[in-house]
């Protein structure tokens, strides 16, 4: 499998008081004229919130609009994403489109707790559902749980997501280790969520990001963001890169990173880390949309799917 690299499309130029830098996790929604691409954006003081373009959907290397506000702004004050709301799923929902996105706050104990929101609206401007999370730390899950990629099927919605299992000391610092886990619901809103890892190891202190599902003849692929947990801020680290996996059953799955045909390029926005992918399939040609270096600072990119 390959995927040909078309380069960087769009990183904010730093002109909105609310998104100065990032175009983190960017994640599709295809309109009849054009693709709309949301990304998480930050402002002065690091918080996110949810912006996005617009692309030429005969072109899609082609920015025709940039959002003048948030399509998802912060949540309010002591609430479980006051500092961030970052997109990562959209699904057509009765009306509209039902948004699925990861909410963050500062506990002060770690770096960061992240949860999972819903928004819905009209693929523009979105409203939460509740002020409260859709999933987050549990009795059995007493860490974090966040990146949301949800499939409608039939009577049924499937979501796969990535679950924190702890954070390490490394060198000092606390770092967490996640992996991805499944989920059900009956109505895209109560969720139970599956107990076993499907993919990641947590003996390796490995952390997997940004799981992206797309549904098949044979079944299930997934890519995603594997990292180590040392230096991966760093040049030379154990950064970022994009791996995949197949499954049959969307539960059991079998990990092949050599077969996620993209990786790091030589020099340039995405020559230290590329990850956070999405795919979009595109009046017949399959499209993959990625971060590269800095975490999303550098902008977001497209690649087109050429291999068998």
């Amino acid at each position: 499998m390959a995927w040909r690299k078309l380069g960087r499309v769009y990183a904010p130029a730093g002109d909105k008081p609310w998104s100065r830098s990032h175009a983190q996790i960017p994640t599709p929604l295809l309109l009849e004229d054009r693709l709309r691409v949301f990304f998480a954006t930050r402002d002065d003081w690091c918080r996110s919130r949810t912006g996005f373009v617009d692309l030429d959907r005969r072109d899609p290397t082609r920015v025709i609009a940039v959002a003048e506000a948030p399509a998802i702004d912060l949540g309010l004050p002591g609430t479980h994403d006051d500092r961030g709301a970052m997109p990562f799923c959209v699904v057509p929902s009765e009306g509209g489109y039902r948004f699925y996105y990861t909410g963050w706050n500062t506990p002060g104990t770690v770096g960061y707790n992240l949860s999972i929101g819903v928004c819905e609206g009209d693929g523009r401007r979105f409203e939460r559902v509740g002020p409260g999370p859709l999933l987050c730390r549990t009795l059995r899950e007493p860490y974090w749980l966040a990146a949301p990629c949800v499939l409608r099927e039939r009577d049924a919605w499937r979501m796969w997501l990535i679950s924190c299992y702890g954070w390490a000391d490394i060198e000092g610092r606390l770092e967490p280790a996640y992996v991805v886990k499944h989920a059900r619901s009956t109505d895209g809103l109560s969720w139970q969520v599956g107990g076993g890892s499907c993919v990641g190891e947590p003996e390796r202190l490995e952390a997997i990001g940004r799981p992206w599902i797309v549904r098949g003849p044979r079944g299930y692929q997934m890519w995603f963001s594997p990292r180590g947990s040392r230096g991966y801020r760093e040049r030379g680290g154990e950064h970022y890169r994009i791996g995949y996996a197949e499954s049959e059953d969307g539960i059991h799955w079998t990990r092949d990173d050599q077969a996620a045909g993209i990786t790091t390029s030589d020099a340039g926005w995405d020559s230290e880390m590329i990850e956070y992918c999405s795919i979009v399939d595109i009046d017949g040609a399959r499209f993959m949309l990625y971060n590269g270096n800095g975490f999303g600072r550098s902008g977001f990119g497209i690649a087109r799917w050429e291999g068998s």
